[in-house]
């Protein structure tokens, strides 16, 4: 699923993004961190440190 980042996110905010791997993903793995990320994303706030983790994560599944 080589897909441009930076187009996907233009169109989509974080939180869309995580729905749309969780609903897609065919690795248990991948949709368990999906939703863990959409469960901390439910929070007040959010760290830069967690933004830059939940980004990281959505780019890395986007381009394998």
């Amino acid at each position: 699923m080589n897909i441009d980042l930076i187009t996907i996110l233009k169109g989509f905010n974080m939180w869309n993004t995580l729905v749309l791997i969780r609903k897609t993903a065919t690795s248990k793995e991948i949709k368990d961190k999906a939703d863990m990320y959409l469960s901390q994303l439910n929070t007040a706030t959010i760290s830069a440190s967690l933004k830059a983790e939940i980004l990281s994560f959505i780019e890395s599944v986007l381009n394998d």
